[in-house]
């Protein structure tokens, strides 16, 4: 398990003051805080850095005035953003099941459960690209609903790669560290291929 996290505290939860709670599983009612981590390095680091990416419609606009031109980088992750954030492997402790929405069985019953809310936000059925999606009131519902009934997380597929997340519950999951922080520099491979992958400039 890993988790890229602020340096001086990379796997708590963030302060409350500092909470936005509008990831994906958070809770609307703000009762817990959410803590989320990846079972693969390189997950994380795509978690947190596919903000970075260019949207379409800013490639589409450069085409548009430099067709023949190479795409410039999006952005910039710089030593000030690498300076703030260390990758770190940890264990998971829990204290109730965890939920792995990539099962079929798991998201056919939850479907069932909160088939009204669904239907209000358009969806067919759910799948796992709706997991993935943006749609957070449909998933900070479910999650809602999972610690309900007395689940410690959610197992889930990661957005812009093919890895898997992890998403705590506070007060029923942890995470305790299996090894020192790792500092990002600017040789780390896999911030290099995410960097690649996303078009971004490592300075």
């Amino acid at each position: 398990m890993w988790r890229l996290g602020p340096a001086y505290d990379p796997l708590g939860f963030k302060p409350r003051h500092l909470y936005r709670w509008t990831n994906r599983f958070d809770d609307a009612d703000r009762e817990y805080r959410t803590l989320y981590a990846a079972y693969e390095r390189i997950t994380c680091l795509r978690e947190i850095l596919q903000d970075f990416r260019p949207n379409t419609k800013a490639v589409a606009e450069f085409r548009s005035l430099f067709p023949t031109a190479a795409q410039p980088p999006a952005g910039l992750v710089g030593p000030e953003w690498r300076d703030r954030h260390v990758l770190i492997e940890a264990d998971a402790v829990t204290t109730g099941p965890i939920v792995d929405l990539r099962r079929v069985r798991e998201r056919a019953r939850l479907e069932r459960e909160h088939a009204a809310l669904l239907a209000a936000s358009g969806m067919e059925h759910l799948d796992l690209s709706d997991i993935t999606s943006r749609r957070r009131p449909v998933t900070q519902r479910i999650g809602r609903s999972l610690y309900d009934r007395g689940a410690a997380g959610v197992r889930f597929p990661s957005n812009p790669g093919d890895g898997t997340c992890l998403a705590l519950f506070e007060g029923r999951g942890r995470l305790d560290a299996a090894a020192p922080p790792q500092p990002l520099g600017e040789d780390d491979p896999d911030l290099l291929q995410v960097c690649g992958e996303f078009n971004l400039a490592l300075a």
